[in-house]
């Protein structure tokens, strides 16, 4: 057993010498038996949450409606829930009622794709009503149960099935990818705070197979503004791979649709993305902007730095939008900078003050500003005597 399962042996421990069952569920008996890292542990048990509470001395009630309590100990946090029947899912999202039970079984048959729907018992014996272990062998995502009934109960479980496809590498069984084409409309009915969390978790590590599964889903035409970046997808599952980090592959599936930063800055607001994110695009399609216009000039590279220009040139030559340079002189153009930040310029406001005994103000800004281009285009050398005399000069 691995070590994070280890550790929560005596979670399942404390629970059952109480007189209750208790087993792992979930995401970290599939990622068990897939042989991957294993990171948040979740635990079923027979008790109810007010038992949950009265057996461990440090509690969260985290979702008691639920039946779930976050229990903690030592260093690790467990969420520990209670087996559960659930009633219809009137808002295709919570169900109407939820019965607390005493069946495994019945609480793993709720439970989304056969692979999440497995448990296993403090002793290492595992369970696997509904053939887990096989569809993870065939690499597949297989509804549990009739994927109709599972996507109604929740519509976001289609891009959940999708993105577990793009992470994993495994294809869709046939019936649950004919019901996601029968209901993609459904997901509509999600909040776009959901949507925008599952689809970008599903961005960051989306290849060329999972772009093309994504397309013959449907899903993409219901997604909200889903119009003005569905067509920018095939070309963008064709180099996706390159890219390494959420912002990236945001800002290149922007330039593909020929989108501009502040459409960008639009589509992100409305996505719920969050002010870092909406900054990083940005800088980066402003990066191209900027680039394009200028070339790839001491002064430009300066101002995008030297991750945005980087960038910029990659996704610049993917859409044969960049002068023939190469990476190697790409980087020798960065690194023969005089300087690569405002805080290496050797001259500051306190200088400034000190040289004048003026008051603070807008001024200082300028006069670093204009210091600072003359330093990178090499007119000035970066030196506080030179820095003076260029400033009594002009100033």
């Amino acid at each position: 057993m691995k070590s994070p399962l280890k550790e929560g042996l005596s979670v399942l421990h404390a629970l059952e010498e109480h007189g209750h069952q208790a087993y792992f569920v979930g995401g970290c008996i599939r990622d068990y038996v897939m042989k991957r890292s294993i990171h948040d542990i979740d635990i079923a048990t027979s008790a109810t949450p007010d038992e949950v509470i009265q057996i461990f001395d440090k509690t969260v009630p985290t979702g008691l409606q639920h039946g779930t309590v976050l229990v903690l100990l030592k260093q690790s946090s467990y969420e520990v829930t209670t087996f559960r029947s659930e009633g219809t899912y009137e808002d295709f999202r919570r169900p109407s009622e939820v019965t607390f039970i005493r069946d495994l079984n019945e609480d793993l048959q709720r439970r989304d794709f056969t692979m999440n729907a497995m448990a296993m018992d403090r002793h290492g014996l595992l369970y696997d009503p509904f053939g887990g272990q096989e569809a993870i062998e065939r690499k597949e995502i297989l509804a549990v149960g009739n994927a109709e009934e599972r996507f109604m109960e929740d519509p976001l479980r289609m891009m959940r099935a999708l993105r577990f496809s793009a992470v994993l590498g495994f294809s869709l069984a046939a019936e649950t990818k004919e019901a996601i084409q029968r209901l993609a409309r459904y997901i509509a009915h999600t909040s776009i705070e959901r949507v925008a969390e599952e689809w970008t978790k599903w961005l960051a590590c989306a290849d060329r197979d999972a772009v093309d599964v994504w397309l013959s889903s449907g899903l993409q035409a219901q997604l909200p503004l889903g119009e003005k970046i569905g067509p920018a997808l095939p070309a963008f599952g064709a180099h996706c791979d390159e890219w390494s980090t959420t912002a990236e592959r945001w800002a290149f599936l922007f330039l593909l649709a020929e989108m501009s930063p502040s459409d960008s800055v639009a589509f992100l607001r409305a996505w719920k993305q969050s002010r870092t994110r909406s900054k990083d695009v940005t800088e980066k399609l402003q990066a191209i902007d900027r680039l394009k216009t200028t070339g790839f000039t001491p002064e430009a590279l300066y101002r995008v730095g030297e991750r945005n220009a980087t960038f910029a040139w990659k996704a610049m030559r993917r859409t044969t939008q960049t002068e023939h340079i190469t990476a190697s002189e790409l980087a020798e153009r960065f690194n023969s900078l005089p300087i690569h930040h405002r805080h290496e310029l050797q001259m500051t406001g306190r200088d400034l003050l000190a040289w004048t005994g003026r008051s603070p103000g807008p001024w200082i800004e300028d006069v670093l500003a204009q210091a600072e281009k003359l330093v990178v285009q090499q007119d000035i050398v970066n030196d506080n005597i030179a820095l003076k005399e260029w400033f009594d000069e002009h100033h």
